[in-house]
């Protein structure tokens, strides 16, 4: 239990439907146990994969709810992500990122979830990701992501103490962590548009199976 602030569940937001076309090849994993049918649909993948705004645009095309597990923490906080990690340091963050994890992982089953770059740091992450939510890797180029966040100073404090050559050791070692929790592995640098309709594509197939 957070000794520093009290977490309360996340509102639901109404969305409206939007209509997307399908389209084009899919990289899979067929491996991972599947507990249910009725699961989130969960983005991970490193700072500034592009993570909300995808999920955003799922949601509204899926008629889900969507929520952005850093702007749940940041509401709880009445803080930003950084004034969070100067003020409570990162053990305070992490726990208030598994707790909400934990919470809409198994009582939203309808919901899309964008999560942080550091939510499979966890053990007990992990394993609910993989059990408990169909988990999207959204994987653009490095050159990509390092473009996105040194165009934010201040946004990402784990970005901002780290040089370019610096940041991509930290990415790397991520990346096998994020591929033990994905069923759906999405590379290259596409558009929010294009990855929604090979996400699209495959939740009318996987999930089903």
């Amino acid at each position: 239990v957070l000794n520093s602030t009290r977490l309360v569940c996340p509102r639901v937001f109404a969305l409206r439907t939007i209509k997307l076309p399908l389209s084009r090849e899919i990289k899979q994993r067929r491996d991972l146990p599947v507990a249910s049918l009725s699961f989130p649909l969960v983005l991970v993948g490193y700072m500034a994969a592009g993570k909300t705004t995808l999920g955003n645009l799922l949601a509204k095309h899926l008629n889900r709810e969507f929520f952005d597990l850093d702007a749940l923490i940041e509401r709880d906080f009445q803080q930003s992500l950084a004034k969070i990690w100067e003020e409570h340091g990162e053990q305070i963050f992490r726990q208030a990122e598994s707790e909400h994890l934990h919470q809409l992982l198994r009582t939203r089953h309808e919901a899309v979830l964008a999560t942080g770059g550091g939510v499979v740091l966890n053990v007990a992450n992990r394993a609910l990701l993989k059990t408990h939510a169909w988990s999207v890797f959204l994987d653009p180029p490095f050159a990509d992501l390092c473009r996105r966040i040194r165009a934010q100073p201040g946004l990402r404090p784990l970005a901002d103490v780290r040089n370019d050559e610096e940041l991509e050791k930290h990415w790397k070692g991520r990346l096998s962590l994020y591929s033990q929790v994905a069923r759906l592995h999405l590379t290259g640098a596409d558009t929010p548009q294009d990855y929604a309709k090979k996400i699209l594509e495959w939740l009318k197939k996987e999930p089903t199976k």
